[in-house]
């Protein structure tokens, strides 16, 4: 429902990692997403979701400092 397409949101635009604006669980999704694409796994409703939520990942890092300087959690340990 809608709890979780705030989650999706949240995560993809790096507002939900362990280091704010890691660009690397974006780069996950995406490469998930285009799995699923490639086996005819996602409908269209999906489809529009995922689509939607990359528009707004990208909005979001273009519009604020989010992502400036986000680094990998493996490199901020």
């Amino acid at each position: 429902g809608d709890a979780a397409i705030n989650h999706l949101m949240r995560v993809a635009c790096g507002l939900d990692s362990l280091v704010l604006g890691e660009p690397q669980i974006l780069g996950q999704i995406k490469q998930a997403y285009h799995s699923a694409k490639t086996y005819d796994a996602v409908g269209v409703k999906f489809d529009r979701l995922f689509q939607k939520t990359f528009s707004v990942a990208k909005q979001v890092r273009t519009d604020t400092d989010i992502g400036a300087s986000a680094v990998s959690v493996a490199f901020a340990a």
